[in-house]
């Protein structure tokens, strides 16, 4: 497949994900207060809801609602919280049963965008067929032709791991992955950052990256405190162990050691194991 560059003249901006996310969390819980869904469509749109939110655990029953009713995105989805472990154990048996389906599925619908994104998934880890890198970037690169954040995202893993035919390329990665962060796909800005390799004050976007992590940090708190699970707590730790976006020394040891809590109350907590 001939490379498509994705580097801009200009310089890109990156969005403002935060507010955009504090927007649909606020309007989507006005929403939904006063109803419960009803169909497997709203099941699946409240799913999609709590995800965002990162209650894996409730998104995962809501998914589980509407999958059992035939609806294949809530089974791609259901299918994925097994095998990513997001708010349900379950066989990779099950997983695999709901990604078949959905691969038949998204082959009649190839003219959405989300469509190419999921089968370009399918495809890149095996789930529900043969895994082939390659042809995930063709629907990674289909998907990303549209506009889809997520596809946009995929292809700038690739040349960050320099994999799938392309070549290792970290601007081209970064200049992905800023497009990605620009249709409001959250992990972009971190994969972002990660590629950065100059100082904190020379970082194109702190004030984003500052506000993408507390905002994820604090939606995984509100759920610890509601549902706490052993990979909620897992999650919460990490951030901390990371530390905070530009804090060095003693600032950056004190942010550490805030994660502290979080370790015992993951050492109370059961592991369910498989």
């Amino acid at each position: 497949m001939q490379r498509r560059a994705v580097r801009d003249e200009r310089v890109l901006e990156m969005s403002t994900f935060t507010d955009v996310e504090h927007t649909f969390a606020k309007k989507a819980t006005q929403d939904w207060r006063d109803r419960t869904p009803g169909t497997p469509e709203e099941a699946y749109a409240y799913a999609d809801f709590q995800y965002r939110l990162k209650d894996f655990c409730l998104a995962a029953q809501w998914y589980g609602r509407a999958a059992a009713e035939g609806y294949v995105p809530a089974q791609y989805m259901l299918g994925l919280c097994i095998a990513t472990r997001r708010g349900i154990r379950g066989r990779q048996s099950e997983a695999t049963t709901l990604f078949k389906h959905a691969v038949a599925y998204y082959k009649e619908h190839l003219e959405d965008p989300e469509a190419c994104y999921r089968l370009g998934i399918l495809y890149l880890y095996g789930y529900g067929v043969e895994q082939d890198a390659a042809r995930a970037r063709e629907w990674f690169q289909k998907g990303a032709e549209a506009g889809h954040a997520g596809a946009l995202y995929e292809l700038g893993k690739f040349y960050r791991d320099g994999k799938a035919g392309c070549p290792l390329d970290k601007q081209e990665a970064r200049a992905y992955f800023r497009k990605a962060y620009d249709g409001h796909w959250e992990q972009a800005i971190f994969a972002d950052f990660a590629l950065f390799d100059g100082p904190f004050e020379a970082y194109e976007y702190k004030r984003e990256i500052k506000e993408a992590y507390s905002f994820r940090l604090g939606q995984l708190m509100r759920v610890a405190e509601a549902r706490p699970d052993r990979e909620t707590l897992k999650a919460i730790i990490a951030l901390y162990r990371h530390g905070y976006p530009g804090d060095t020394g003693e600032r950056k040891q004190a942010f550490i050691r805030k994660g502290d809590k979080f370790v015992k109350r993951l050492e109370t907590l059961p592991d369910k194991g498989e």
